[in-house]
């Protein structure tokens, strides 16, 4: 009696950390520390390069699907100027060379990134009802920003 109770314990703890996950295996906690967490500049770049390592830790590219993922990939090209490769226009196609560009951009412009900076361009993808005057306004800012970076 006391076995199958702790068999079917363990089953249910199985079950629950199943449901705390995404759809690309990632535990959803981590995600939102990665793209949410905008007051750490280095744990949001690092978090999802780390992330994106461990999927092509055996392949030479990988498709992203994760959201917050993707978020973040289109905020450094952004950033950067640097392409990323698109399979469709909402999958992103990345390889380890491109990973290590990645990489080095940070590196360089590890220092001329604040949290505000980032901030203000992930806010850009969240920019919807705006007049165009301030939209403008704001695009011009962040291209300003943009010719900081090496």
């Amino acid at each position: 009696m006391m076995k199958s109770i702790i068999l079917l314990l363990v089953f249910l703890l199985c079950q629950l950390n199943s449901y705390s996950q995404d759809i690309d295996g990632y535990k959803i906690a981590d995600s939102i520390v990665c793209s949410k967490n905008i007051y750490n500049v280095d744990s949001v770049f690092k978090c999802n390069i780390k992330k994106i390592k461990k999927k092509l830790a055996f392949k030479n590219k990988i498709r992203i699907k994760d959201p917050n993922t993707k978020e973040f990939l289109s905020v450094y090209i952004d950033m950067s100027g640097n392409n990323i490769p698109f399979d469709t226009p909402y999958d992103f196609i990345v390889s380890k060379e491109e990973l290590s560009i990645l990489e080095n951009w940070y590196d360089r412009n590890r220092n001329n990134i604040t949290p505000e900076i980032l901030h203000d361009f992930y806010m850009r993808y969240y920019l919807y009802y705006v007049d165009d005057q301030d939209y403008e306004k704001f695009v011009n800012k962040l291209n300003v920003i943009r010719n900081l970076f090496k």
